[in-house]
């Protein structure tokens, strides 16, 4: 099978190939389960090792990331050799092969020979934005590994602020984890932004109460 896997949220696209890889794969190891970067291995040394019977294994599986070749498909990339090959592979797969293609991004080229050909003979997934409460546990988590503690409201309100973010998410925990081992409220106050159209609610907030310094000092923070 092949799998075309795009959205905004990197945890949720691999978390989704982890999950039709232990679908596809009795268990996993090195053997049967290869990770390529396409910006960094040719589609001809991609689609060579799609093609070749996996060793010892019924079936192996081949995850490709950062394939921005399905963002938009240009005379330049209908005339790559590697992107034809890609194709045709498409057309003759390797049936002892689940070969995924992921991008993050928000949008794929749905007019794309290749991607409608996916559509046709593989599968299509849009991963869509998390909850807040997958979210929290995403950025829990994350902290753990950069061995920082959190206080609940801290942990909700971070969550709050970087939803659905995630450069926004790496780049506060670093932060956070650098100024403190045990992050407080006050901590995210002083570290964390508040998403913008926060702000632009307070401020109108307050000339709605009149409240015009209040309104000076928020429009000024944003600044």
């Amino acid at each position: 099978m092949i799998y075309i896997i795009f959205g905004t949220q990197s945890p949720s696209i691999k978390k989704r190939i982890k999950k039709i890889s232990k679908e596809s794969l009795e268990f996993i190891d090195d053997l049967n389960f290869v990770s390529y970067d396409a910006n960094e291995t040719s589609l001809l040394e991609i689609i060579d090792d799609a093609s070749y019977l996996p060793l010892g294994y019924e079936k192996k599986v081949i995850s490709v990331e950062r394939c921005s070749f399905l963002i938009k498909e240009d005379k330049a990339l209908k005339e790559d050799k590697g992107y034809q090959a890609l194709i045709n592979y498409v057309n003759n797969e390797n049936e002892q092969t689940d070969l995924i293609l992921s991008i993050i991004n928000e949008t794929i080229d749905n007019k794309s020979t290749l991607v409608n050909l996916i559509k046709e003979k593989g599968r299509v997934l849009e991963i869509g934005n998390v909850d807040l409460n997958e979210w929290t546990n995403y950025v829990s988590s994350y902290l753990t590994k950069l061995n920082t503690k959190i206080d609940p409201g801290a942990l909700y309100e971070l969550s709050l602020r970087t939803l659905n973010n995630m450069d926004l998410l790496i780049n506060s925990c670093q932060k956070l984890s650098l100024y403190t081992e045990h992050i407080t409220e006050k901590d995210i106050d002083l570290m964390v932004e508040k998403p913008l159209e926060d702000n632009i609610f307070q401020i109108y907030n307050a000339l709605l109460n009149k409240k015009v310094a209040l309104a000076i000092k928020t429009y000024r923070d944003m600044v």
